[in-house]
């Protein structure tokens, strides 16, 4: 594995030597306060000048680290990805497997919804037939021509003065409206009573999950 930064800094005395190269040749005649601090006399243009180009030098050495910091990250992320794609590659093939398996064991036994094991569980969990509102402008306005007031807050078991709303209209669409053929996207449509179908909306047919728990 590539080892990120330059191999001194593992060193004990690497904050030392650091110390020490930052304030080489700082020795250079500039006045101590009261509390021994250097400080910048003012009016010294070429302190002020000198300390501007010691900034700078110092500045190129945080670039440089940001740099290579930002070479060796990008290393690693490549790595990362690499290993992760082989891992999770077999990863999907037992979760596949796991599934199929526990599928045709809840095919002999009905019981077997969730089978634990010792090192995980194997659980599936069954959804009925529902609506899914993709176009909620269409279905409402296909919905208002279709039906007046009174129809609409029959359909809907809602008073008459209530504003229809999209997840009300959801949860009654299953129950007033056939599935219809599957399309050849594989989306079952729904269909009215003289077998139009219904804009807006699509029947998601009755399924069941599976899931690995580890």
């Amino acid at each position: 594995m590539t080892t990120i930064g330059p191999p001194s800094a593992q060193d004990d005395d690497y904050r030392v030597r650091m110390r020490d190269q930052q304030h080489a040749g700082t020795n250079d005649g500039l006045p101590v306060d009261a509390d021994g601090n250097k400080y910048l006399p003012a009016g010294d243009m070429g302190a002020a000048n000198w300390a501007l180009s010691r900034l700078a030098g110092l500045q190129e050495k945080v670039d440089r680290v940001e740099a290579l910091y930002a070479d060796q990250l990008e290393r690693l992320d490549g790595w990362k990805a690499g290993e992760l794609a082989v891992i999770e590659g077999s990863a999907g093939w037992f979760r596949t497997a796991l599934t199929d398996w526990h599928r045709r064991q809840l095919a002999e036994d009905k019981r077997a919804t969730s089978v634990k094991l010792p090192a995980g569980t194997l659980s599936s969990r069954k959804s009925g037939a529902t609506v899914k509102v993709t176009d909620p402008a269409a279905l409402a306005e296909w919905m208002a021509g279709r039906f007046d007031a009174d129809d609409l807050a029959d359909l809907l078991n809602a008073p008459a003065a209530a504003k229809p709303s999209i997840t009300g209209i959801k949860a009654r669409l299953g129950d007033v409206f056939l599935p219809g053929p599957v399309a050849p996207e594989g989306v079952a449509r729904l269909l009215d009573a003289d077998g139009e179908i219904v804009p807006g909306a699509e029947f998601v047919p009755e399924s069941r999950t599976f899931t690995v728990k580890l």
